[in-house]
């Protein structure tokens, strides 16, 4: 009997972003079975008519996020995800620009059954910019953590592990890949599976940065086993013990200077940008730690008299 090709569903989020550029290289990929194109898009009205116009191959759902300051990304991709009717669906975001091949190889595994989940390569369309997530040249065979911006899956993982948790700011993405391998499920990594990302100027990727790190400490919140030593993040108790214990310069001046054996492990990448986007990182990392203690902190009220 003939079986019949699965379908994929790719689910865009869009916010003020280059999600042009994104829809205009989807007409250029090589598709490997029906495709559906979903802009969940955040933006103003007026500011994205001209490329819904350009665009009427994409689905557009107009997204008003709910009241409240933190950031909508994880309501955009389950709106998304609802209204997708693919057997296989992809994340993407705005601003990014796939490879050819890219759909093609990044669901292969899976419209084979081999898999249930993959993620491809991100590559920074500016070398200088420090981001580059899964690189091409990384050996893994499969990954312990992936972020939503190459990302495919089964429905079926959908409908066993559910939606994004939209209660996280940023991690969301990071919480649904813990949660998929907490179920069960193995994320195969497929480097050839490349979308380059412009990630913006140096002002934007310090503020990113600072984020993923307070995103981190809400992750360790909800995911406890993971914030053991050596679980996940290996660097990140190095430099979170490095700031807090910075008072101790007044005792030892030289303390500071400890800093160049961090700079001197990362002597091949940029040692001073890493080193320094790695203390943002656990600045942020600190910071929203200590919020979650003080909130979960009994209050003690006084007796009345």
């Amino acid at each position: 009997m003939h079986r019949e090709k699965p379908t994929i569903s790719i689910i865009i989020i869009n916010k003020n972003d280059g999600v042009a550029e994104t829809l205009a290289s989807l007409l250029r990929i090589a598709v490997p079975a029906p495709t559906e194109t979903i802009v969940v898009d955040a933006s103003a009205p007026d500011s994205t008519k001209a490329v819904r116009e350009a665009h009427p191959e994409a689905t557009w759902i107009q997204f008003t996020p709910k009241p409240g300051p933190k950031s909508s990304i994880p309501e955009q991709r389950n709106a998304g995800l609802e209204t997708a009717r693919g057997d296989i669906l992809v994340f993407i975001d705005a601003s990014c620009v796939p490879g050819h091949d890219w759909l093609v190889d990044l669901t292969a595994p899976i419209m084979s059954g081999r898999e249930f989940i993959t993620a491809g390569s991100v590559v920074s369309l500016d070398p200088r910019t420090h981001v580059n997530i899964q690189p091409p040249t990384m050996k893994a065979e499969y990954l312990t953590s992936c972020a939503t911006i190459n990302l495919a899956f089964a429905r079926s993982v959908y409908d066993h592990v559910g939606p994004l948790d939209e209660s996280f700011h940023y991690g969301s993405d990071v919480d649904f890949a813990w949660r998929c391998i907490n179920a069960g499920y193995k994320i195969r990594f497929v480097p050839k599976a490349t979308v380059s990302h412009d990630w913006g100027d140096r002002q934007s990727e310090i503020k990113r940065i600072y984020k993923y790190g307070r995103a981190k400490a809400v992750l360790y919140a909800k995911h406890p086993d993971r914030a053991k030593p050596g679980v996940d993040d290996i660097f990140l108790p190095i430099y979170v013990t490095y700031i807090l214990a910075l008072p101790i310069t007044l005792l030892l001046p030289w303390y500071p200077l400890t800093i160049l054996l961090l700079m001197a492990k990362n002597w091949r990448h940029q040692p001073v940008k890493t080193v320094y986007m790695h203390l943002i990182f656990a600045s942020g990392f600190i910071r929203q730690g200590a919020a979650i203690l003080v909130a979960r902190t009994p209050r003690i009220t006084p007796r009345s008299a």
